[in-house]
């Protein structure tokens, strides 16, 4: 099988504050890898500014978006952190 990479900044997220792709599918088993999630909503604003539990809500919200859409399955139990 020939490995495959599609990196993308979808739509449903801000956009990055750098020049990385928050989003990068590479497909051999099928991995998928976000970057760069933060409290912002899709048009870049400051959710839960002083506020950490709205700032979780927010970015677990948005990165199941693009999971949605890129993995066969979705769920966040399959979203796993690495650093």
């Amino acid at each position: 099988m020939m490995v495959e990479i599609k990196l993308s900044n979808p739509d449903t997220l801000h956009n990055p504050v750098g020049p990385y792709c928050q989003v990068g599918r590479v497909k051999a088993s099928e991995w998928i890898f976000l970057a760069g999630q933060t409290s912002t909503d899709r048009d870049g604003k400051t959710v839960g500014a002083d506020d950490i539990e709205a700032q979780c809500k927010q970015v677990f919200s948005m990165s199941r978006r693009p999971s949605n859409r890129s993995a066969p399955a979705g769920p966040m139990s399959c979203i796993s952190p690495i650093t």
